[in-house]
């Protein structure tokens, strides 16, 4: 793919990004440094987030406790403290 030198002879680039560009990138109108920031519109990442977070630490308890207990360790606080149910939803 070749690029037009005419391109950035004549100025800044105007869609916002160049490659060549020295120094901190800007972001929106007011030149901001963070692509990010602000409010979140779709939560929905968050929630899947926390579900997979939420697996994973039930996984591990469990795991902790069974090799607690295949271990022989029956008095051992991991293998004495309750698991609690893993609801998916």
């Amino acid at each position: 793919m070749a690029t037009n030198p005419e391109r950035y002879r004549s100025g800044p680039v105007t869609d916002g990004f160049s490659a060549y560009a020295a120094g901190n990138k800007s972001y929106g109108l007011t030149g901001r440094s963070a692509p990010n920031i602000g409010p979140v519109g779709d939560l929905s990442g968050y929630r899947v987030r926390d579900r997979k977070r939420q697996a994973d630490a039930h996984r591990n308890a469990l795991l902790k406790q069974l090799q607690s207990r295949l271990g022989g360790n029956f008095l051992s606080s991991d293998s004495l403290k309750p698991v609690s149910g893993y609801r998916n939803g």
